[in-house]
């Protein structure tokens, strides 16, 4: 993910994730310059809210499945 980050997000890119995701991530694209919308769900992952927020400016949407706090998640939405 790392890698992914250097090669994709720069400036104003945006990526969309929870705030419980890995911390790595989020310092990595901070130190980028690239913007980390924290209002998502710390717990789990909401996955129409992360739809929702969206914009033209998202460049990656990761999602940890299982993710560290036991969240998982299938096809269908619930």
């Amino acid at each position: 993910m790392s890698g992914i980050i250097r090669a994709f997000l720069c400036d104003d890119d945006e990526w969309l994730t929870t705030e419980s995701a890995f911390i790595g991530f989020q310092v990595l694209a901070r130190s980028r310059g690239v913007a980390y919308p924290g209002a998502l769900s710390r717990l789990h992952y909401d996955l129409l809210a992360l739809a929702a927020a969206i914009t033209e400016k998202t460049k990656i949407v990761y999602l940890a499945n299982p993710n560290n706090r036991g969240t998982i998640f299938s096809k269908e939405l619930r």
